[in-house]
């Protein structure tokens, strides 16, 4: 095949196989392919001995051809890791492939993570192993960030659920003072307002006891906001109690309450029917 990538005409366009590998046609295109894969790849015999390597594991581990047909695939791995090697040799007895993480040493010393592939064949009744060979590192390098992250993120979010329990428990305290103290006054307040409604009634005027009744009224429904908001404060650890709620009365009563405090205006309030809804 020719080598179509240089032309005498600079001036040119590039021709549309300019930068491909050139290769003999009279050769095996299988051992051809094998040489220039991108993936990293040694074949050595079941005693560990390297007996060829493609250009891209070349690249790789930084040594030359005839330096690794010296080594076994041993001497390329990291001490800690020939145990593990040991085993997988093993497995590779009885199986045809496997997939592994290992780590693997450069000539000049550097060391990078990997996820081996080896494959078992037999070649002129020779048993063989192909490894096809990934730099993983940058891969477990982002790993090992997430898993950092990840558990960070948890202590926050546990740090962050114990404050908020403190500060739920603060408040439930907070709470429970400040509806025991209100009730004090308003019970007084109640007492006083029933005396004045037994003892006293027949000297008010219908005005006077409308405005009593509107104060034991009144008091009546404060203490139940307050027992409500002493509930309020206990809502995360309480089981919602569901029952059919009658909207339109529900607004009634809201409406009633809140005019009291209209003074002279005048409301036109008018509610359609509602439909009524499940609720706590």
């Amino acid at each position: 095949m020719k080598d179509l990538s240089n032309s005498s005409n600079n001036h040119s366009s590039p021709h549309p196989l300019e930068g491909f590998h050139v290769i003999d046609e009279r050769g095996d295109i299988f051992k051809q392919v094998f040489r220039y894969s991108i993936i990293p790849t040694l074949i050595h015999d079941m005693d560990m001995n390297i007996l060829d390597a493609n250009d891209k594991a070349l690249e790789e581990f930084g040594y030359s051809m005839e330096e690794l047909k010296t080594l076994k695939i041993f001497d390329l791995h990291v001490e800690e890791e020939l145990d593990h090697s040991a085993e997988v040799l093993e497995q590779m007895k009885k199986e045809k492939k496997l997939s592994v993480e290992t780590k693997f040493r450069r000539k000049d010393g550097s060391i990078f993570d990997a996820e081996a592939t080896p494959c078992k064949y037999i070649l002129e009744s020779k048993p063989l192993i192909h490894v096809f060979i990934q730099d993983i590192t940058e891969r477990k390098k982002a790993i090992k960030k997430i898993q950092e992250f990840n558990k960070l993120l948890e202590n926050e979010v546990a740090r962050r659920t114990t404050d908020l329990l403190i500060k739920n428990e603060e408040l439930e305290s907070f709470n429970y003072s400040v509806t025991h103290d209100l009730k004090a006054p308003l019970r007084v307040i109640e007492g006083y307002a029933q005396i004045l409604k037994e003892d006293h009634s027949k000297t008010l005027s219908e005005e006077g006891q409308r405005f009593l009744d509107l104060i034991i009224k009144n008091t009546t429904q404060m203490q139940q906001l307050i027992h409500d908001i002493l509930k309020m404060s206990k809502l995360s650890r309480e089981e919602l109690t569901l029952e059919e709620i009658d909207m339109k009365r529900l607004f009634e009563d809201v409406y009633e309450e809140l005019s009291q405090s209209l003074d002279s205006r005048t409301i036109n309030f008018r509610v359609d029917n509602l439909h009524n809804c499940i609720g706590d």
